[in-house]
């Protein structure tokens, strides 16, 4: 049985800090202090049922819960059974609404919190080449709507074991509290990796077999319908406004785009990703 703290207030317990209003960056920080909850390699924030329900499925280790009182039956199974996978204990601190909303720094009307571990990352570069077959690459995507959906996008419509994301480094980061509740905990289950050389890291994508396919709107883009999918495909996706840089596109085989009506530019870059990989399922 999970260890069940009441809290009546910030002060009760040390564990609680990171709940309290912290800067998802400082969580994701590689601190050390285990008063404060972090372990090696930092923490994140997951927010929300659904989302902490997938967290306790997923590979993640969860550290502790910070839920409302009434919450608390709906989610004691779920840590019992995260609990017997992880062969570890996950404490669970209760407080009533006013309480949790004073911890956290504003009105969390979700109702439930959880601290996790980042332990479980990264993902190798030789892992997800040697399992995936789609690919989904990020280059410079720092808005964590989009991340998120796209994050949501492959893990609805590409086959969850046969898939990927690789976000360049100045991507933001999926477990980002918003990212992670855009994408409705599909972050937590799409394996992903940030690596530091961008470059580098595409030539081995394409060394290791995958075609890369870049989603542009210039004169040598195709019609997303009309393309015939290679077998692994990297699909390659740019931030709105700038898109995909020169060297990016040089190694891409392939351009696709999206039709759109007259007047009309461009899709935002989430729609444009879940449209391209629901052609890619057809095939």
């Amino acid at each position: 049985m999970p260890t069940v703290i009441p809290i009546t207030s910030l002060a009760d317990d040390p564990r609680l800090a990171p709940y309290a209003n912290q800067r998802d960056a400082h969580l994701r920080a590689p601190h050390l202090n285990p008063e404060a909850q972090f372990g090696p390699g930092g923490s994140f924030i997951a927010e929300g049922e659904l989302v902490v329900r997938i967290l306790l499925q997923s590979s993640f280790r969860a550290r502790s819960l910070l839920v409302r009182d009434t919450y608390l039956p709906k989610l004691l199974a779920d840590v019992e059974d995260a609990e017997s996978r992880a062969k570890s204990s996950i404490t669970i601190f209760t407080a009533r609404q006013d309480v949790l909303d004073q911890i956290v720094g504003f009105h969390i009307h979700r109702g439930v919190l959880a601290c996790a571990d980042r332990s479980q990352l990264p993902v190798s570069i030789d892992q997800v080449l040697g399992r995936a077959r789609t690919l989904v690459l990020l280059e410079d995507l720092s808005n964590h709507d989009n991340v998120g959906g796209i994050f949501r996008n492959a893990g609805c419509l590409a086959p969850p074991d046969r898939t990927a994301v690789i976000l360049s480094a100045r991507s933001c980061d999926p477990l980002y509290r918003k990212s992670l509740r855009v994408s409705m905990g599909h972050a937590l289950r799409v394996p992903f990796l940030q690596p530091a050389d961008w470059t580098a890291t595409l030539d081995a994508v394409a060394a290791a077999g995958f075609t890369l396919v870049a989603m542009e709107t210039g004169p040598r883009a195709v019609d997303v319908g009309s393309v015939t999918w290679p077998e692994r495909t990297a699909l390659v996706l740019g931030a709105e406004g700038p898109g995909l840089g020169s060297r990016t596109i040089s190694r891409c085989a392939l351009q696709v785009r999206v039709p759109m009506a007259h007047g009309a530019d461009s899709l935002n870059v989430a729609n444009a990703c879940g449209i391209a990989l629901s052609w890619m399922r057809l095939v």
